[in-house]
Parts: C-alpha cells; structure tokens; sequence
C-alpha cells in the first residue's frame, strides 16, 4: 500500500500524467494506493478566468514561484483527474471531498489499484 496524501494538491498540471506514471511503476502488482486531490470543492479559491479553465481544462495550477510548495496548488475536476488515472490504474473507490468532508480534511480520496 502506498499513500500520496495532499502531494498532487502540489504538483504542477503539467507534471500529473508523470507522477502518474511513476506511481504506477513504482507500485507493487496487485498493490494500493490512496491519493488525495484538491477536487470542485476548492473552487471556490479561484479567480473567475481559473474557476473557466478548470471548467474547460479540468485541472488548474495557482502557480508559486516554487514547485510543490504548499502555497501551489492544483485542483482538479474529478472526471479530468480519472483520465489521468485510467491508462495506469483501476479506480476501486472515490470520495468527493465535499459529500466526504471526514475522509480527509475536504479533498477527495481516490483509492486506486
């Protein structure tokens, strides 16, 4: 079982199909891992330009002036955020942050195989 817990919230949109990949070379076979992502309930911290590239991209990166710094971020729409994940791994379960609130802190949990 591995775990990547608010380290893709972090990670810039242009490198999640990398982390992907590593993730899934990394992984034992048959192996687990649980991610969270910062999904549609941060929304609310954008700007009305990034709330429409999410709409329209489905992942948008609040840049900081160094990579994976807490102060950068990226959310992603739950269904752009599958499609990075499909060629790699099997989704067994998903939990939107705002219907899941307890899971973890209001991000959304993917538990991936």
């Amino acid at each position: 079982m591995a775990y990547g817990f608010a380290v893709l919230t972090h990670i810039d949109a242009d490198k999640q199909i990398d982390w992907a990949e590593e993730l899934c070379r990394i992984l034992k076979p048959n192996g687990v891992l649980l991610l969270t992502t910062h999904g549609s309930n941060y929304a609310y911290q954008l700007l009305p330009n990034k709330k429409q590239q999410l709409k329209e991209k489905g992942i948008v990166t609040k840049t900081y002036t160094r990579q994976g710094h807490r102060r950068m971020t990226s959310i992603h729409s739950a269904l752009h955020f599958k499609k990075i994940l499909e060629p790699y791994f099997i989704v067994l379960e998903y939990y939107e942050g705002s219907v899941h609130p307890d899971k973890a802190g209001e991000q959304d949990v993917w538990i991936l195989q």
